[in-house]
């Protein structure tokens, strides 16, 4: 039966999978600001499981956070500020994938001489 993982361990398992996330979601970046407009389907199962390791590292380290020493929670609020970064990029990874998703509504000018005889109608009838 394997024990339990120590406080030391889950920070370097963290930081591995913080150093994973980070190539990641910039790899993700790079493909979205080269115009390809999706996401490759493996990065998104990519992403699954490393999410999914992100949540379980996370609950053994609420679990163990008591016994860490004072280096190993500073280590722990470092990584806590790279997590937010990640959130950052992952968020305009988001934005870049909408704003290329959804579709453009072009503002077309309408015809200038119609346009101008509306102009016209309607200045005409306040006389």
């Amino acid at each position: 039966m394997k024990s339990a993982p120590t406080i030391r361990e889950i920070i370097e398992s963290f930081t591995s999978l913080i150093d994973a996330s980070h190539a990641l979601l910039n790899e993700e970046n790079r493909v979205l600001k080269e115009g390809q407009g999706h996401t490759a389907p493996a990065l998104l199962d990519r992403k699954r499981v490393l999410i999914a390791e992100m949540e379980s590292l996370l609950e053994a380290c609420s679990a163990r956070v008591d016994e860490a020493s004072q280096e190993e929670r500073s280590r722990i609020s470092r990584l806590q500020a790279r997590l937010m970064n990640l959130l950052v990029l992952d968020r305009e990874n988001e934005r870049m994938l909408l704003q290329s998703t959804l579709p453009r509504q072009r503002m077309t000018p309408g015809n200038p001489l119609r346009m101008a005889n509306s102009y016209r109608k309607a200045c005409a009838g306040r006389s």
